[in-house]
């Protein structure tokens, strides 16, 4: 090695050399053009002034004898500078009077030799020899093969990602291949191999195919030149490994031996499909047949390969698209042999300190003597115990649900839960009944990495992006169930303080689903032990999942004896049980069991806790007035909690503070009462920590009302950094953010942009009918938006009547609504009204409609319309203003904005990232 002063010192010499090569180059440019002057200086340019004449032959001899420099000017016009010789004949070159002059000369004279033309072979030729070269060299050497390693990471994103991901690698390994590399043509091999496969599964596209062969093959850019390559790769597979395989060859031992000698570049697959004669190859690997264990286990990790891209994709399929039936009788793969590569397999699915078993019976007990050989603070009857309880537990989780990895170590982990006091305290899984021998094993990540690789190793689970997936299904016991009880319970108990409540708790949702059901099935005895665990759980669950799993834990609950549960899991079931009803259209019923709840409260006697479920319970009341459009009365039951007057707030009691905050600053922005509700809002705003997500609805709930104040730069410049962060993220809480930003992007004339988050959206959300209520109104809104966006950038008749489709959509999607929540179909009318006009095809018919609208509700607001519509419609359409200008005036809550988009000045919007595909 190299000190630090050697390493400068010969780093500086190597700059020397570098400027005095510079200089080298810069002297041999210099004299190639002096040497190019000069040639083009003493060239003989031929002149014809001078009539030919006889040449005799005294001027000749002196014209040979003499040197150049002895004659006179006037004796040689051919050179430069001098003058042709009077007594030079120059006789003109006729192509006639030269054959005739050769076949006169005899025959002393032989003619020259023709010269042989270098025969180029095909290059398909020269590409099948070099392929055959290598099998007759014994290329393909497993043991080779095996001491190489392919990168076996799984990438990530979509299969479009991942494909370039895999195409880098691959062209990547050609480049810092040397010659006869097996593992860079195996990897080639495979790559193209699984491209066929998904181009013909029709998971990607051809634009998708084509730009991912870019990646690999960057230096042409003839598409036919690529297509060429892929058929190259299907060509080994239709005509030779087909052709092994009816000779009597397994699938594994065929394309192990193709692949480790498949050609060396891409655009040697393109030469070697044309070759008709398939014969040659088939006796070139027929001589060097190999039936070993280890050479067929190379062959099957094209199905491991293909895993890699597409996780989701079965080895039948695979065998399907790649040989399309050219396979009588078609081959089939066993998930046995398919464990058996991963004895050689490139990924590493074994950890090195475990070998892999034979049998599961044989991974059990490995598991166990592993966790004994780890283990030296407990004694071995406990740990052995410990193992067994670890391994059922493993094995519950893993056969009912996909379990991250980090799920199992948050188990080792404090959460927080709410104390009697309202605040926040650390409390771990032993302390509801899970042994603390099994959490030390859990907390320990390089033993809980050895239980998962010795069950990864036997295909009882696979790994897809970092999750744990299970590949067979096993009958599980109530007693293995009951075991991993207090682990499953454990994600679902305590508060949702945290933001990785939400993470845990969705990952963790589907082997609390199991176990729910297992416990369903038992029998009231075999219940009663873990019952205590299952009904705090179950409440804290049903915040998660669709509305149907949200009703099926609400039952459960209700279906118990309510008087044995404490007052405050009694009250926190209420408050969800209201929401299930409210969501279900069922207003007068949650109602109706929130003041039962509220009247059994003494609320002279609550602790800060107990008082800050009854604010929830206030809370979920009062937005029942306010979904049902019953502002007044909302306000009215918000103003029934108050804070503790001789007490500081607790944690729990400024949550509950902020949440009324925010739902007294949504009403006052429907009824038009913008400062109040601005001042609201950013109260709930401060009281927010910076990374939860109830944060973002009462951020986008703010934007909406700084537009209805005419401040839409201000709503961008507090969205932007949400919508920069939020890589594409469309949960319920981005999706309020989206749409509010949607709103500033339209005030401001950025339609463009506006108009591609509003269609990647409504993508998202699909059928409307599949849609929950919360979501359908979004997806109303957007509806709303798109026609918005259209209607004030509609230059042309087709435009126009695109236009006019939009609308007809909101009024479809409103009326398909407007069972659960009222929307006013007055300016929609009106809008349809403004549009039908433009494109020719209005009837009135719209224009009555609105009209009669009005005089049913008297207002023209509703739930996603900003009131600069109304202002700009009417400004469009006099005879409107003249009809309803009355009745607008009687309702408090219409708000005529100053500027309307059409004499608002344009803001300057910054380019932003993709948000949405």
């Amino acid at each position: 090695m190299y000190d630090k002063e050697e390493f400068v010192r010969l780093n500086a010499k190597i700059k020397t050399y570098e400027a005095q090569l510079d200089t080298y180059r810069r002297k041999i440019a210099e004299l190639e053009g002096k040497l190019e002057a000069y040639e083009q200086q003493n060239t003989i340019y031929p002149t014809a002034e001078v009539p030919a004449s006889a040449v005799s032959k005294a001027a000749v001899d002196q014209l040979l004898s003499n040197p150049v420099s002895q004659l006179s000017p006037t004796q040689i016009r051919c050179f430069p500078n001098h003058q042709q010789s009077p007594d030079l004949e120059i006789v003109p070159y006729e192509p006639a009077k030269s054959n005739n002059i050769s076949k006169k000369r005899g025959l002393d004279c032989v003619p020259r030799p023709s010269r042989k033309k270098h025969q180029q072979a095909p290059r398909w030729i020269a590409a099948g020899q070099r392929v055959i070269a290598n099998v007759k060299k014994g290329k393909f050497s497993a043991e080779r093969f095996r001491s190489q390693n392919i990168e076996s990471s799984e990438p990530q994103g979509s299969l479009f990602e991942r494909g370039k991901t895999l195409a880098e690698r691959a062209a990547h390994s050609l480049r810092n291949a040397t010659y006869a590399a097996t593992k860079a043509q195996t990897e080639l091999f495979f790559f193209l191999s699984a491209l066929c496969v998904l181009e013909t599964h029709s998971t990607l596209s051809s634009d998708e195919i084509d730009n991912i062969m870019m990646v690999l093959e960057s230096r042409t850019d003839n598409y036919r030149h690529r297509r060429s390559i892929l058929h190259g790769a299907k060509w080994f597979h239709d005509k030779v490994i087909v052709r092994l395989c009816e000779r009597g060859w397994k699938l594994g031992h065929a394309i192990a031996v193709v692949a480790l000698s498949s050609p060396d570049t891409p655009s040697q697959y393109e030469h070697v499909r044309h070759d008709k004669n398939a014969d040659r190859f088939i006796q070139a690997f027929e001589n060097v047949k190999d039936d070993s264990k280890e050479v067929e286990c190379i062959g099957l990790l094209l199905f491991r390969y293909v895993e890699l891209w597409n996780p989701f994709i079965r080895p039948v399929d695979i065998l399907t698209h790649l040989y399309s039936g050219s396979l009588s009788p078609s081959p089939t793969i066993t998930n046995h042999e398919l464990d058996a590569v991963t004895k050689y397999n490139m990924f590493a699915l074994i950890h090195p300190e475990v070998s892999p078993p034979t049998s599961a019976t044989s991974a059990l007990q490995q598991l166990i003597r592993s966790t004994a050989e780890k283990s030296h603070d407990l004694s071995a009857s406990l740990l052995s115990n410990t193992s067994k309880h670890l391994l059922d537990i493993l094995h519950v989780l893993t056969q009912s649900a996909h379990v991250e990895y980090s799920l199992l170590l948050y188990a080792g982990t404090k959460r927080k839960r709410w104390t009697p006091s309202g605040e926040l305290e650390d409390f771990s899984i032993g302390d509801i009944g899970f042994d603390y021998a099994a959490i030390e094993i859990l907390r320990d990540a390089k033993k809980l990495d050895r239980q998962l690789c010795v069950l990864e190793s036997k295909s009882l689970i696979k790994r897809y992006g970092g999750k744990i997936h299970i590949l067979h299904n096993f009958d599980i016991e109530w007693a293995q169930w009951r075991q991993a009880a207090p682990l499953i319970c454990f994600y679902f108990t305590g508060c949702e303080y945290s933001n990785r409540f939400s993470e845990v708790g969705n990952c963790a949702l589907p082997s609390f689903q199991g176990f729910f059901r297992a416990y369903k099935q038992q029998p009231e005895d075999q219940r009663y032990s873990v019952k205590n665990l299952v009904l705090p759980a179950l409440v804290q669950a049903s915040k998660f999942s669709d509305l149907p799993w949200k009703k099926e834990c609400i039952d459960e609950i209700g279906s118990e004896d309510l008087q044995a549960m404490d007052l405050y899991t009694h009250a926190s079931f209420i408050v969800r049980k209201a929401y299930v009803l409210r969501s279900d259209g069922r207003w007068d019923e949650s109602s109706l069991v929130i003041r039962e709840q509220l009247c059994s409260m003494n609320t002279n006697d609550l602790d800060p806790r107990l008082n800050a479920v009854r604010g929830l319970l206030v809370h979920s009341l009062a937005s029942n007035m306010w979904e049902r459009e019953k502002f007044d009365e909302a306000v009215t039951i918000w103003g029934q909690w108050q804070p503790p007057k001789y007490r500081d707030m607790t944690l729990f009691e400024t949550r509950v503070s902020t949440r009324i905050l925010t739902g007294t600053g949504k009403v006052m922005l429907h009824q038009g009462n913008f400062q109040d509700a601005m001042s609201s809002l950013e109260s709930a705003l401060r009281q927010y920590d910076e990374d939860v997500h109830p944060r973002l609805d009462v951020l986008a709930t703010l934007t909406d009302v700084y537009c209805e104040l005419g401040n839409p730069k201000k709503a961008l410049e507090k969205l932007r950094p949400v919508i920069n962060l939020s890589k594409g993220q469309t949960n319920r809480y981005y999706r309020n953010c989206y749409v509010s930003y949607v709103e500033a992007l339209i005030w401001t004339h950025n339609h463009e942009e506006a108009e591609r988050i509003l269609l990647g959206l409504k993508k998202h959300f699909g059928e409307s009918s599949q849609l929950d209520r919360h979501d359908r109104r979004r997806y109303i809104r957007i509806l709303l938006q798109l026609a918005q966006n259209l209607h004030l950038r509609a230059k042309n008749q087709p435009q126009w009547m695109e236009t006019v489709v939009r609308w007809r959509d909101v009024v479809a999607s409103v009326a398909e609504f407007d069972e659960i929540s009222s929307w006013d179909l007055g300016m929609i009318s009106f809008s349809m009204h403004h549009a039908s006009l433009q494109s020719g095809t209005e009837n009135s018919e719209w224009l009555e409609r609105g009209i009669n609208e009005f005089k049913k509700k008297g207002r023209f607001w509703m739930r996603g319309m900003a009131t600069y519509w109304g202002g700009y419609i009417c400004s469009q359409l006099p005879c409107v203003v003249t009809a309803v200008r009355p009745m607008m005036h009687k309702d408090t809550r219409l708000v005529w904005p100053r500027q309307t988009p059409d004499t608002m000045p344009d803001d300057e919007t910054p380019d932003l990232p993709d948000t949405l595909d």
